[in-house]
């Protein structure tokens, strides 16, 4: 489908709509490009940003991951469970523990139900060499 001139939203809406199709279905490549082209179009596109953080921390890409998770935290999606969660993940990989602590934390003070946040809570505790707590987190997942 042709989009009209000067619709953005909608060009990013396609670009993120199949980067997330692509995704789905293994081709990781194709769906990152996808990604970085919808942030072309609209660079505050939260499902853009989630995405490519989540292919970047699966690539080891930490760095990059922690960037454009905290861009969409910090701009369109700064409620939004599944990118705080990533986020946590991504200050973890890169050694910030601190804040990925106090993130984790409130998530899970939010969202009680998430089990995703316990069980990252819980790495965080091993991470900072805190055994019982950890055990004690995926205890109460």
């Amino acid at each position: 489908a042709k989009i009209p001139a000067g619709d953005e939203s909608l060009a990013a809406l396609k670009l993120v709509s199949e980067a997330m199709i692509r995704y789905a279905a293994g081709q990781t490549g194709d769906a990152e490009s996808l990604a970085k082209r919808t942030l072309v179009e609209d660079r505050f596109n939260d499902v853009a940003l989630l995405l490519l953080g989540v292919i970047e921390l699966g690539d080891g890409r930490n760095q990059e991951a922690l960037k454009h998770l905290k861009l969409a935290s910090e701009t369109t999606a700064k409620n939004h469970a599944m990118t705080r969660l990533y986020l946590v993940r991504a200050e973890m990989k890169t050694g910030n523990l601190a804040d990925a602590k106090r993130q984790v934390q409130d998530l899970v003070d939010q969202e009680p139900t998430l089990v995703q946040a316990q069980y990252t809570q819980a790495m965080i505790a091993r991470a900072d060499h805190l055994e019982a707590q950890a055990t004690d987190e995926l205890k109460r997942s």
